[in-house]
């Protein structure tokens, strides 16, 4: 029974103790062991201690390990992980406290022979990285233990964590090669190219540079991140110049023909005014994600570059007075721009916005128009056509989808628990002890989104009500007309067409006139 006892205790962490074993399943494993087998002598100084919970609370404890310091570390820890399979928060404990007493050597050789035995924790190759680091390992071994890491590795900020470790020992060609992977995982954050960028710099790498260069150009980069685009520029040209002077002069051909290709955008819209006056701009995509100033990046390609406004001298200047947004790579569709005033006043109350399809091509075209701000707002539509995004527009429509029921959930829960601990709306709520009603909460009616259509058009409605002699019947007939105000399409084709609609007039009741006006286009 003591061997059933302890192996049941092995597979239970310890916890439960066995068939009528208690507390000695500490011991075991997934089997069974004699009982007249014994371990080899230890001392108390010998034993990885773990950490012990009070005893008055009845916390569970994470089993000790019993290291025998008479044996070589990887002589211990192989035959220890051949004859049992241990929890892993046991293996994680062993390895902080072994880290605690300045054993590094002990914990190289607990993860190596975990990993032989099949033992296998995502944290270990890197936590092998370190230990082998302190104990003044070969660099060989250290670079492999923290590739292997990298095979483990389920995020880019994992990668990029990975890959300026290796570059902070001195392994800068590994280190850009997982600067590179978690590019291509995350190809719209900057930390890679710009690791990547140094690193090649420092390597004298001409085929990382040519990467990095192109991919930070092939990217629109708002106004925070300017100088990652002023920097890739700058070695450009300094590298076409080294390969010219070289006279490598096709493989300069290729590299300037790449930068072409990578300075193209899909679509570019810029909106300038004049006057003391602050405009915003947002561009709703295809996919259905929202580009602004609180959203400066999507998924979708698009990027703002910044508040015009903010960009201002000292004295007022109004060249600097542009909302900019730039999508370099983009899915085939309608864009919806939203220009709108924030305050002040815009000159003749108009703003000038051109649009630029595939800019930077020998395809590009542009147009301009000065748009009225209608109601402090305008809205711009124009299509893009051969589009560069080559993911299926449907799933980054449904991912986006997805991910704002997300954030709306979490909205939702967190004004619920707000709701829940304020003390001052207690006595209020129907399930609480101080309404006098037991504390036992009644089926709460969930969120629910209320949609509401909007008429666009005219709309005429009458209602009749019963005089209470019944003789007459009084009529009152409600007519209005609804539109959407200041609504430029760019067409691409001639000049652009503009809607303008009257807004929302009703007329009179008891048969009031119409005081609506007709859009019209121009």
């Amino acid at each position: 029974m003591g061997g059933m006892g302890g192996g049941m205790g092995g597979m239970m962490g310890g916890g439960m103790g066995g068939m009528g074993g208690g507390m000695g399943g500490m011991g075991g494993g997934m089997f069974s062991v004699k009982d007249d087998r014994t371990g080899p002598s230890q001392s108390g100084s010998d034993r990885v201690q773990s950490a012990k919970g009070d005893p008055g609370k009845g916390g569970a404890k994470i089993k000790a390990i019993d290291v025998d310091e008479s044996v070589a570390p990887e002589t211990f820890w192989d035959n220890y992980f051949a004859q049992r399979r241990e929890a892993p928060a046991t293996v994680r404990q062993a390895v902080r406290e072994l880290i605690e007493a300045r054993r590094p050597d002990h914990v190289v050789a607990l993860i190596r022979a975990a990993l032989c035995h099949g033992q296998v924790q995502a944290w270990m190759y890197e936590a092998m990285g370190l230990a082998m680091q302190l104990d003044g390992r070969p660099t060989a071994e250290i670079e492999r233990a923290l590739m292997s890491a990298a095979d483990f590795s389920d995020s880019p900020d994992h990668l990029m964590y990975i890959a300026q470790y290796l570059a902070r020992i001195g392994l800068d060609r590994r280190a850009l090669q997982l600067a590179r992977q978690a590019a291509k995982v995350a190809p719209l954050r900057s930390a890679p190219y710009q690791l990547g960028l140094r690193l090649a710099e420092q390597l004298d790498d001409l085929d990382g540079i040519q990467w990095t260069t192109v991919g930070i150009l092939s990217q629109a980069w708002p106004k925070a991140e300017a100088a990652v685009k002023q920097k890739a520029m700058r070695v450009a040209r300094a590298t076409l110049n080294r390969l010219r002077a070289e006279r490598r002069l096709k493989e300069a051909d290729t590299y300037q023909q790449r930068l072409d290709a990578a300075m193209i955008r899909d679509c570019v819209i810029k909106v300038t005014w004049t006057g003391e006056a602050d405009v915003d701009l947002l561009v709703e995509e295809p996919a259905g994600t929202i580009c602004s100033l609180r959203n400066p990046r999507t998924t979708g390609g698009g990027v703002m570059l910044g508040d015009g406004y903010s960009d201002f001298a000292p004295s007022y200047s109004a060249k600097n007075a542009a909302e900019t947004y730039v999508c370099a790579q983009g899915f085939d569709g309608t864009y919806r721009a939203v220009v709108r005033r924030v305050w002040g006043n815009v000159t003749a109350g108009k703003v000038t916005v051109d649009v630029y399809t595939h800019h930077g091509d020998k395809q590009v075209q542009h147009e301009r128009q000065q748009v009225p701000l209608d109601d402090d707002q305008a809205v711009v539509l124009f299509q893009l056509a051969d589009g560069r995004r080559t993911e299926p527009l449907i799933q980054e429509q449904i991912a986006n989808a997805v991910e704002g029921q997300v954030a709306l959930n979490r909205a939702i829960l967190a004004q619920q628990l707000s709701a829940l601990s304020d003390s001052s709306v207690a006595p209020d709520r129907p399930w609480s002890p101080r309404a006098g009603v037991p504390l036992v909460a009644r089926g709460a009616v969930g969120y629910m989104p209320v949609i509401i259509q909007l008429p666009q058009g005219r709309t005429f409605s009458v209602t009749g009500v019963i005089s209470a002699d019944r003789r007459y019947v009084r009529i009152s007939p409600n007519y209005v007309e609804s539109a959407i105000t200041s609504v430029s399409t760019f067409t691409f084709a001639g000049s652009a067409e503009e809607t303008d609609g009257g807004g929302t007039d009703g007329g009179g009741t008891d048969g009031g006139g119409t005081d609506g006006t007709d859009g019209t286009t121009e």
